[in-house]
């Protein structure tokens, strides 16, 4: 009768600790979630803050034929010193890489050159006046001149401080 009274002890001791443990480990994942939610979710997940702009920007890829390779145009809706986002009407893979050409407003007349590479696009509502399908595309910059990353760096820091 005693060793079964301390069999069944026992294994409420066991069965206790498990549950002590199971909780434990629960509020551990969920503590862990609440960080990584904290990270994805933040309102800001870039390097580099953004300039709102509407920049005409001439683009196309550099590894096309030349013939099937005709330059495309957009606008900008945002750029910082390390990308840019555009509005395209066509739709480009991840890792595309860009062959980007735009001017900055009041910097010389003087149009920057930049190979980017698509870090991301989201398809826009159908625009039901024109039917034209949009895309928002965000391009980091991989390859950009010395002076044209300055000019660039300088124009975004400049007009972010007003």
């Amino acid at each position: 009768m005693l060793l079964i009274q301390l069999i069944m002890l026992v294994t409420v001791l066991i069965i206790l600790a498990m549950v002590i443990i199971d909780e434990h480990i629960q509020k551990r994942l969920m503590q862990d979630k609440g960080v990584l939610e904290s990270l994805w979710f933040e309102e800001e997940r870039r390097q580099s803050p953004r300039l709102n702009i509407n920049l005409d920007v001439v683009y196309k890829m550099p590894n096309k034929a030349d013939n099937l390779n005709r330059p495309g145009n957009s606008s900008s809706k945002n750029i910082s010193k390390s990308g840019i986002q555009l509005l395209l009407e066509e739709k480009f893979e991840k890792d595309t890489i860009l062959l980007l050409e735009f001017e900055l407003p009041g910097i010389l007349k003087k149009k920057l050159l930049a190979e980017g590479q698509v870090v991301w696009t989201r398809e826009n509502q159908l625009d039901k006046e024109n039917g034209i399908r949009t895309f928002d595309t965000g391009i980091r910059f991989i390859q950009i001149d010395e002076s044209a990353q300055k000019a660039l760096s300088n124009y975004v820091n400049k007009h972010l401080s007003v």
